[in-house]
């Protein structure tokens, strides 16, 4: 490989790569495990060197302009690539951008003379009920960028996550459904998505970029505490939960590929199949 994290540098993960004009050099983003990142110089026979803290995609515009997104807006960093630094403050270009800051993935693309296409907003969803006739009878909560649903066993709360639109992370939520009431369940730095109820209605295992890749983690959501229920390593997708607590989840692996694993109520954990 080119570049490789750097365990030294509490490196958790490389992304993002960008062809400079002279087609030798590259920036990318590394992003550390305390979720930060750096804009890196990668040179032919040198050490990378960091141009600009950032956690976003990087490009390039001629003759010495370095683009990125920051807090929801795309920005400008002038850079001195005979030194390898930056030159003087960025600067805002347009916003808001939708910027999705766990994976660092900001949706632009810039060409080497100062043309930008970007997109300003994630799509909004709406969570609304409907008969078996497909008729809507009534909304729930508030619009906004929603992945996942799901409804209590009790069928009286539901559980979901949702965008962020001025941070680009996702959190989980809940509604009481005859009272239509959120109430937000986390509010951490990263991202927490995919939730799935336990079977006593309390706890929720979900997926968080915590200390690496989004790995699986369970809370109570009377208490607020949270436990972690795998070590990090590969991206893990919580999917379903069984009457007895099994946990079903998808596991990325070195091959790029998924496993379907199953968590064992008592900690041992069975792959099951392999889906190319």
């Amino acid at each position: 490989p080119e570049i490789t994290r750097d365990p030294s540098r509490d490196e958790a993960r490389v992304n993002w790569p960008w062809f400079l004009p002279d087609g030798k050099r590259f920036l990318y983003e590394s992003r550390s495990k305390d979720r930060s990142g750096q804009i890196m110089l990668a040179e032919p026979g040198k050490a990378p060197r960091p141009l600009v803290s950032a956690v976003s995609n990087p490009q390039w515009v001629d003759p010495d302009i370095l683009v990125f997104a920051r807090d929801g807006t795309l920005v400008g960093q002038r850079v001195d690539l005979s030194q390898g630094r930056a030159i003087g403050e960025p600067f805002a270009i347009a916003g808001p951008i939708d910027h999705f800051s766990s994976t660092g993935r900001a949706m632009f693309t810039a060409s080497r003379n100062g043309v930008l296409a970007y997109q300003s907003h994630r799509d909004s969803d709406r969570l609304v009920w409907v008969d078996r006739a497909g008729h809507e009878l009534g909304a729930v909560g508030v619009d906004g960028a929603y992945q996942r649903v799901r409804l209590s066993p009790d069928g009286q709360t539901a559980l979901f996550d949702r965008a962020d639109p001025q941070k680009g992370t996702l959190d989980l939520w809940s509604v009481a459904l005859e009272r239509n009431v959120e109430t937000r369940l986390t509010s951490d730095v990263g991202s927490e998505a995919y939730p799935v109820w336990m079977p006593d209605g309390r706890r929720v295992v979900f997926m968080a970029d915590r200390g690496g890749p989004p790995h699986l983690f369970r809370r109570d959501t009377a208490t607020g505490a949270d436990d972690q229920l795998l070590p990090p390593g590969r991206r893990q997708i919580p999917e379903d939960v069984s009457a007895a607590g099994d946990i079903l989840f998808n596991e990325r692996t070195e091959r790029g590929n998924t496993d379907v694993r199953i968590l064992r109520t008592g900690g041992r954990t069975v792959t099951e199949g392999l889906f190319n």
